[in-house]
């Protein structure tokens, strides 16, 4: 699966969080290309147009940037379903012309940022998708203890509606010394606002459009209070605040933008409702929390217990949610839940063996309980794999960390990991060593969606494996919800011979019904291994369940 993401200018606040993106989502081959809107590079014109020769989807990160897009590229570009996210809000109700041009096109699917975005869009008549801005916790440190020193912080362009120069005017009249870090979009503006300012402007890295990450969360240390100031209708985020509450310190900010979901007055961050140009509001608030340790370390702790609901995993994985849904609006997202010890060979092959799969929405989690060597080997094969395979390939390592001989049977482990990573609705377990016939997981979809219209149910259903008629979980599918409120698999079961057993009947005793699917075919590459090889774990594993009163 190839993703394109499309984004403005590289180092900017829309293809930070793009690229957040692309550093997760490996596995989809997630690809971020600039595209000025007006006056795009040959450069960046020649990168996308090899991108979207091979995209399944394009992710509109810009939208001024995808119609530039589609002006340069139109005879291909309508072609490929196009999502577009909405960063701004002054692009969403404002009956400019110029601004009602994304209404026109044919896009497949709407994201915004914010709540006040996916109302406004609902009442044009737009569907959407909310997910909201990330913080990257990896690039920034929460600050321990504030300085002592006076100093309020801001970060983002510098200009004129993002009331930089009111703050440096409340600042000024307070004593404050005000830091300021970011692109100057507006030069006139800028160099007013340096010159009045003069003794009370710290510049950091001042004018360079892309300031890096280690840098700014040096400078977060710095700063005793963060500040935004954005007028009204200009803001979806603002990402610094999100990055002020990880770096702990302390916010104020007016109620744009993100602030209205995840703000609370006096709790998480001080909020003001007054106009961003009211200078004697302005300096009330920042009074309030410079001058008071209580209030400040207050604030900062909240915020850092609200800003956790805003971590790049989270938007990454609701990003590919909704990919998978606009490439398969009429298929269930189905996550082939592959456990593997010891067999790479086998593995690589039956995985090859999918692509025949005539049931189209489904990725594979490969559940690693191998030692270093062997998951190297995979974790290779995989990644040399991926562009020829027209579905996702995750991989989790059950042992990462640990030594790298396997000692220990985690075949329960491993698949719950799997499960975890999964962004299926739907599971299918299937053993490395089975190949699963073409029609296999269209067949199990099929019979676990049948009488239940659609919704989770406690129902898990299995397939035929040639002479085995009765469940066994290697070759079954269930409801990812319904499996995972269930308690998933019993990691305690970590000796071969009893894990069937212990799951049929605390499953069975939660009201879970078993059906056969005898469509849904795979076929054993190799046998399973020798019951002689095993007799000590059976009865250890046997003596466990009649423990358990499972036997």
């Amino acid at each position: 699966m190839k993703i394109v993401a499309i984004t403005d200018k590289k180092g900017s606040a829309i293809d930070r969080l793009a690229r957040m993106n692309a550093d997760r989502l490996t596995h989809l081959q997630y690809e971020v290309c600039t595209l000025h809107p007006k006056r795009p590079s040959e450069e960046e014109i020649g990168r996308l147009a090899a991108a979207i020769q091979e995209a399944d989807l394009i992710d509109a990160q810009y939208w001024k940037s995808a119609i530039k897009a589609r002006e340069l590229f139109s005879e291909f570009i309508t072609k490929i379903p196009t999502i577009l996210t909405h960063h701004n809000e002054h692009n969403i109700h404002d009956t400019d012309k110029d601004h009602w041009v994304w209404k026109d096109q044919p896009w497949a699917a709407h994201v915004c940022k914010n709540g006040w975005q996916l109302q406004q869009l609902r009442e044009l008549g737009v569907q959407a998708t909310l997910i909201p801005h990330a913080a990257d916790f990896s690039k920034f440190t929460y600050t321990e203890k504030l300085t002592d020193q006076k100093i309020v912080g801001y970060v983002g362009q510098i200009k004129k509606v993002k009331g930089v120069r009111e703050i440096a005017q409340a600042c000024k009249e307070l004593g404050y010394k005000l830091m300021l870090i970011g692109s100057v979009s507006e030069a006139e503006y800028w160099e007013k606002l340096r010159l009045q300012f003069e003794e009370t402007i710290i510049t950091y890295l001042p004018g360079l459009l892309h300031v890096p990450d280690e840098l700014i969360g040096r400078a977060y240390a710095k700063m005793r209070v963060y500040c935004a100031n954005s007028d009204d209708g200009t803001e979806s985020g603002t990402m610094p605040i999100l990055e002020a509450m990880v770096a702990g310190v302390p916010v104020v900010a007016r109620n744009i933008g993100l602030v209205r979901d995840c703000g609370r007055h006096q709790s998480n961050m001080y909020i003001r409702d007054r106009r961003y140009d009211d200078i004697e509001d302005l300096k009330a608030a920042l009074k309030i929390v410079m001058e008071n340790d209580d209030i400040a370390n207050s604030l900062r702790e909240n915020a850092w217990r609200t800003v956790r609901q805003y971590h790049p995993d989270r938007q990454a994985r609701e990003y590919e949610l909704l990919f998978r849904n606009v490439l398969y609006p009429r298929e269930k997202r189905v996550s082939v839940i592959i456990p593997t010890a010891g067999r790479n060979a086998i593995l690589q092959q039956n995985i090859d063996a999918l692509k025949e799969q005539s049931y189209k929405n489904f990725e594979v989690v490969i559940c690693e309980d191998n030692g270093a060597a062997e998951t190297a080997a995979n974790m290779s094969w995989i990644k040399n794999a991926t562009p020829r395979f027209p579905f996702p390939i995750k991989h989790v390592w059950t042992r990462k960390g640990a030594e790298s001989s396997r000692e220990s049977y985690g075949l329960a482990k491993a698949r719950n990991m799997g499960v975890i990573e999964a962004t299926g609705e739907i599971l299918v377990f299937c053993d490395d060593r089975m190949r699963m016939h073409p029609g296999a997981i269209n067949a199990m979809v099929k019979c676990l969606l049948q009488g239940s219209a659609g919704k989770p149910e406690k129902k898990w259903i299995y397939g035929s494996k040639g002479v085995f008629k009765t469940f066994v979980e290697n070759f079954s599918c269930t409801w990812r919800k319904s499996f995972i409120e269930g308690g998933m698999f019993n990691e305690r079961m970590d000796r071969y011979g009893g894990m069937t057993q212990e799951v049929s009947a605390r499953f069975a005793a939660q009201g879970f019904k078993f059906d056969f699917c005898p469509q849904a075919l795979a076929e054993p590459v190799i046998k399973t291994h020798s019951r002689s090889k095993h007799r000590d774990d059976i009865i250890a594993s046997k003596i466990k369940l009649y423990k358990m009163g499972l036997q």
